[in-house]
């Protein structure tokens, strides 16, 4: 009888940490790729602005 709870407890303890690393592994994908959109974003952003600027001031120099 104690045989099977300790194998039980074991199996449990087992199945319950590859869940938590599934779920760990699945979100740290979502975050790395809500990352590089955010900074994808960004970087557009201040390229965009970088250009309006020179351009700003190739026209006032002309």
């Amino acid at each position: 009888m104690m045989g099977w709870f300790v194998f039980g407890l074991i199996l449990g303890l087992l199945v319950g940490a590859g869940v938590t690393l599934a779920v760990c592994h699945l979100r740290g994908r979502s975050a790395d790729r809500q990352m590089r959109e955010a900074f994808t974003t960004l970087a557009s952003e201040a390229l965009d602005a970088n250009s309006r600027r020179l351009a700003e001031q190739a026209g006032g120099g002309l």
